[in-house]
């Protein structure tokens, strides 16, 4: 018996549900008194109707304990003209034994008709309730209902399902195979389910179709079906999108070996595949795959559809949609990334997007702060009760199809009442500042490596040069508008020194006469002024040169020393001369070499050994008063603290130890600028040549140096430090790339992923 379930009024056909108060026509001795208010709630009375046996089924639980029986009955019209209908008895239950057992009553009828069930107690009658408190059924035989399938039989494969009705409006279709449930549908007319029959057995299935009439009211109808799945097994098709290429894949097997797979995409046909790739133990491998390029497709719903063949002429067929939904555009006109904002956050742009009226959610952190639809948003944000710092803003858009696109960018709250940087232009999302001179700012890109000047004074953009007209391009240094290259002739193979003059490329390696004088690399150049200085590796010596006057000094490997320093030299122009400060091997081997510091004088044309202390000492740095460099014993390794040795450029050889824990150094101008490894953290020192300073050791890293000031990091903010002076937090936030232009003594930095440049001039 095929459970029903749920209540049932009287709808559209169906006359109104209610009670009426006569008794049948052979009343009991005593009869029961049945008012409107005598009625038994919880027996769940409810009807169906199996069309093709023309049977009713009444349905009800059993509630009471003290029943006499139960009595069926059905509304009949009176021939009586003072009353309109009444109740005439069709059968007498007996009672049950057993409170909630299901008892059920079928009776065969051609006719429409209204009942209801009777409780039969020792005092009164009561009427049976359904679900809904409906306390009759009506019942109609003549309701036309049939079931349709999508495909002609025998059917194979996915298959539609769906109902045809004549005569009701119906509430639900609930399909069964087998008496196995499918699945419910609930969009009229139709009730279409969809069923993969792939893997039914083949032969003949029973379809079941339960249809809600009205509430507890159900009308079953069936229709039997041939099955006949072809050997051949075409699984589900896998489509993802991977940036404007669309990945089309399945997988298909047959007894009788498969032919071929075609694929079709709105009916269009593309490439046969007879081929498969071979995916043994992959399991995210696709035998058969598409590649297509989303520019062959419109925005819009698009039907996939992929048939397979076998070597049997077996056909199998499956299809899905694709939506190619242009994501949404966010163009955020304020703020920009990694702005510098002030007590009030602005927020303001436009969305474009291939759909009306996109969601969009703005979050400052985690608190949302703006939600609207449209493609215009502005909105704003009091940050005075906040603390200082860095915040990222969130702007999250939901289009009505297709997927959800999130921006992200990073805002820095700062008190600009007494410090306001400038904004000075957005380099890039990677892009890289090489260095700044005379507000001249020298940047590569990242994505072609492409090497450009930009002039904040006019606001111009000039590329220096392309990545592809020198292999292995490294860019060393600007000057003014001159920027310093070092990168393999395309033609030699050989490494050359290049100036980009103010729009010109020189090979300075030629200029100078040097590829003349070897054919080794030149390497690491340097640049002070006009004057350039770089490594002949393979030739051991160092080429100093002047590209104004044209002056060359060409400086030798002593004869004492078996290998010169080709990196991190320091060339100094002083009132009359030149110095060039090097180091070079003077003995040794391995970690156990020794190295000394050298000094060349333009004007002397002499090579001078500097230091003889049986130790290693390089990496020297040079200012127009001192010299700096790096000394540690031999075997002692690069991870070891280094001592610091500084003397003055006039009495080079009345040296100095400044630390014996030093990690790194820099001398800019008259500040020589030192860290100091103090256990797990780091103390910073400054000596300008009369006195020496310290900050006391904890988690800080210097990040620049110049205009007589230091500039470090501490708890994610940025500081500024000078001698004598107490250090003040400049910024309650990190900042990146920070750049002194030594000829304006301006701080140029950037903030935020997009590398947004700002600068100022430091008190």
């Amino acid at each position: 018996m095929l459970k029903l379930l749920s209540p049932l009024c009287a709808v559209l056909l169906f006359a109104g549900c209610g009670s009426d108060s006569s008794e049948s026509s052979v009343p009991p001795t005593s009869p029961p008194i049945i008012t409107s208010q005598a009625t038994q709630s919880g027996s769940k009375l409810q009807a169906s109707f199996d069309k093709q046996a023309n049977m009713l089924t009444l349905e009800w639980q059993d509630v009471t304990t003290n029943e006499v029986g139960y009595r069926v009955e059905q509304k009949v019209e009176s021939v009586v003209a003072a009353v309109t209908s009444s109740w005439v008895v069709v059968e007498d239950l007996p009672a049950y034994d057993g409170q909630g057992q299901k008892i059920t009553w079928k009776k065969p009828i051609s006719t429409q008709g209204e009942y209801r069930v009777l409780v039969r107690l020792p005092e009164q009658n009561k009427v049976l309730l359904t679900d809904g408190s409906a306390e009759s059924l009506i019942v109609s035989p003549n309701i036309k209902a049939s079931i349709v399938f999508s495909q002609q039989e025998p059917i194979h494969g996915s298959v539609n399902l769906s109902v045809q009705i004549a005569g009701i409006t119906a509430k639900s279709v609930r399909y069964y195979k087998d008496l196995f449930a499918l699945g419910s549908a609930t969009t009229s007319p139709d009730f279409m389910l969809a069923w993969n029959a792939t893997n039914e057995t083949d032969g003949v299935h029973q379809i079941l179709a339960q249809i809600e009439v009205s509430p507890n009211n159900y009308l079953l109808i069936q229709r039997q079906v041939q099955v006949d799945n072809p050997n051949l097994s075409l699984a589900s098709i896998t489509v993802n999108q991977i940036g404007d290429s669309l990945t089309v894949g399945t997988r298909a097997t047959s007894d009788a070996g498969v032919k071929q797979l075609q694929l079709f995409i709105d009916n269009q046909p593309f490439t046969v595949i007879t081929n498969p790739k071979d995916c043994v133990g992959d399991s995210r491998c696709f035998p058969y795959e598409w590649n297509i390029s989303l520019a062959n497709l419109n925005v819009g719903n698009h039907e996939i559809k992929i048939k397979a063949e076998d070597n049997a002429g077996e056909i199998a067929e499956k299809t899905t949609a694709f939506l190619k939904n242009a994501l949404p555009q966010v163009l955020l006109t304020q703020p920009i990334d990694g702005q510098i904002i002030g007590n009030m956050l602005q927020v303001a742009g436009s969305i474009t997007d291939d759909e009306a009226e996109p969601l969009l959610v703005i979050k400052l952190r985690d608190l949302e702060i703006y939600r609207g639809v449209g493609t215009q948003f502005s909105t704003s944000f009091d940050m005075s009760s906040l603390p200082l710092g860095s915040y990222t803003l969130t702007l999250l858009v939901t289009p009505k199809t297709g997927s959800s696109i999130a921006k992200t960018v990073q805002v820095n709250y700062q008190s600009l009442t007494t410090t306001t940087p400038e904004y000075v232009y957005g380099l890039g999302e990677s892009n890289y500042v090489q260095g700044v001179n005379q507000n001249n700012v020298l940047f590569t890109e990242s994505n072609t490596g492409n090497v450009f000047l930009y002039q904040p004074a006019t606001a111009q953009k000039q590329l220096v040069i392309e990545k592809s007209k020198i292999d292995y391009l490294q860019v060393k240094q600007v000057v003014g508008k001159r920027v310093l290259l070092l990168g393999q002739d395309i033609v030699s193979k050989q490494y050359q020194v290049y100036l980009w003059d103010n729009g010109i490329l020189k090979n300075i390696s030629e200029i100078s006469g040097d590829n003349k004088l070897s054919s080794g690399y030149q390497e690491n150049p340097v640049m002070s002024g006009s004057w350039i200085v770089w490594s002949s590796g393979s030739s051991q010596r160092y080429h100093l040169y002047n590209v104004d006057t044209q002056e060359s000094h060409v400086v030798a490997k002593p004869s004492y020393s078996p290998y010169l320093g080709n990196n991190s030299y320091s060339l100094v122009i002083l009132a009359d001369t030149v110095r060039f400060y090097t180091w070079t091997q003077t003995g040794g081997t391995g970690t156990s070499s020794l190295f000394d510091i050298l000094q060349y004088d333009t004007k002397t044309k002499e090579t001078t050994r500097l230091t003889n202390n049986g130790l290693q000492n390089y990496y020297p740095q040079a200012s127009k008063t001192r010299i700096a460099w790096q000394q540690t014993p031999t075997s002692q390794g690069n991870n070891a603290p280094y001592s610091l040795v500084v003397a003055s450029i006039d009495t080079p050889f009345n040296q100095q130890i400044l630390s014996t824990v030093m990690k790194r150094f820099w001398l800019v101008d008259h500040l020589l600028v030192w860290e100091d490894a103090i256990g797990s953290q780091t103390e910073i020192n400054i000596n300008d040549g009369v006195s020496q300073y310290s900050l006391p050791a904890s988690n800080i890293q210097v990040v620049a140096v110049g205009d007589g000031k230091v500039i470090y990091s501490k708890n994610n903010a940025t500081w500024v430090w000078q001698p004598s002076k107490e250090p003040y937090q400049l910024f309650a936030f990190a900042i990146n790339q920070p750049k002194f232009d030594e000829a304006t003594g301006m701080l140029y930095f950037t903030t935020g992923t997009a590398n947004s440049l700002y600068r100022i001039k430091l008190p």
